[in-house]
């Protein structure tokens, strides 16, 4: 699609086949954009929740007051997701849901 799309807007993204609700940049066009979402804005959860695509924990590291869990998504692509004081019962192997804000999340020109 050539077509842009206005500044703030909310739209839906597809990842690996899974929608979500991203915002956009002014003069990001659909074909050409790709997702930006920091690792902090991301959340994990055992059940599916509003916007967010299943996952497979591949890595869990403790880091002082926050983890770091590496997930896989279904095309095998891996995201960090950074946890702040978060009690985190994942663990290597196991599936989940990675939840994305649709607030915080963007996207961006390529």
């Amino acid at each position: 699609c050539a077509a842009s799309v206005d500044a703030n807007e909310t739209v839906e993204v597809v990842i690996d086949g899974h929608s979500i609700s991203a915002r956009t940049v002014r003069g990001v066009s659909a074909g050409d954009a790709v997702i930006l979402a920091r690792g902090e804005t991301l959340t994990l959860h055992p059940r599916h929740m509003p916007n967010s695509i299943p996952v497979v924990v591949k890595r869990r590291q403790y880091l002082g007051a926050r983890t770091v869990i590496t997930v896989a998504l279904p095309s095998g692509r891996r995201v960090n997701v950074e946890l702040l004081g978060a009690k985190v019962d994942a663990v290597a192997g196991d599936s989940a849901f990675l939840q994305f804000s649709a607030d915080q999340t963007r996207l961006v020109a390529q």
